[in-house]
């Protein structure tokens, strides 16, 4: 189901139109299965996946103050009593004062403060337990994505929205997925810097050569799961007669094509939902 997270930023529409270009076979795998494949983001092929730019390693020094600051102001506002209460709930146990008081004393805010001088927050578990499904923000289709992602013109788009692709996510009681924009920086550059308080911040930014892909992630965090079996990938079950609003056929998509994503919608219970052309095959006027 999904649920917003403060590192996950939306568009400034809920209506924003968003799109997910596939070749034809995973196509009708999404429809004949009714899931969405959230890929492991150790896999994703970018080496700049889960990491952190330059500005974060050569700018220790400010985030080690704002983790004094942040734990100093912790010092002044909490209440011993109350943590040790809900601590003593979720573990079933009894917990000493003393021990609480500890994990809020001096002591603690300097070990702390020194650890974050040393090196810089990465992701979460280097992205081995973070899963993601990833979308392309636009208001039409876009020559760049097709040919990224189609190949020989068989292949398909589904149109959704973001508030759609949120809503699809209700037959999922899973796990919560958040979903956001993508930021993309320079990596390289001394004065790029993302927040450090929160392990999936390195994973709702990319490469700046990557900006063209205006990339909405929908992203799973350490998944519960039935076993500790390694996962490579997640089916994630989503309504589709939520999701989607279009499918746009691949430009010069063939007649065979056409056959193949009319009738595995008929056979789903969607073929209410518009199948369409490529705007990119579109003929224009002649002027006479």
């Amino acid at each position: 189901m999904h649920k917003e997270h403060p590192v996950f930023h939306p568009p400034r529409r809920n209506n924003q139109p968003v799109w997910r270009y596939r070749p034809l076979d995973f196509f009708t795998s999404i429809i004949d299965t009714g899931t969405l494949y959230f890929s492991q983001a150790a896999e994703f092929g970018d080496d700049f996946e889960g990491t952190v730019p330059r500005g974060n390693v050569e700018n220790r020094g400010h985030y080690a103050q704002q983790v004094r600051n942040h734990w100093e102001n912790l010092q002044k506002k909490v209440d011993i009593d109350f943590v040790k209460e809900q601590v003593e709930q979720q573990t079933d146990a009894e917990v000493d004062r003393e021990e609480i008081e500890s994990w809020y004393s001096d002591e603690t805010v300097e070990w702390v403060v020194e650890e974050t001088r040393k090196e810089p927050m990465v992701g979460q578990g280097d992205g081995e337990q973070v899963f993601a499904n990833c979308w392309h923000i636009n208001d039409y289709e876009s020559s760049i994505m097709w040919g990224a992602y189609i190949e020989s013109n068989q292949g398909a788009v589904i149109q959704s929205t973001y508030e759609k692709l949120c809503e699809s996510f209700d037959v999922y009681p899973d796990n919560h997925v958040f979903i956001g924009k993508v930021g993309y920086i320079d990596y390289t550059d001394p004065e790029s810097m993302i927040p450090e308080n929160n392990g999936l911040y390195p994973y709702v930014h990319k490469q700046i050569e990557y900006k063209e892909e205006r990339e909405l992630r929908a992203t799973i965090s350490y998944p519960e799961v039935e076993s500790d079996h390694h996962l490579e990938g997640l089916s994630v079950d989503v309504d589709l007669d939520t999701l989607i609003e279009k499918v746009v056929l691949a430009p010069e998509a063939s007649d065979e094509t056409a056959q193949v994503v009319n009738e595995v919608m008929k056979r789903n219970g969607l073929a209410h939902i518009p199948v369409e052309e490529s705007q990119l095959d579109a003929t224009p006027i002649q002027w006479q």
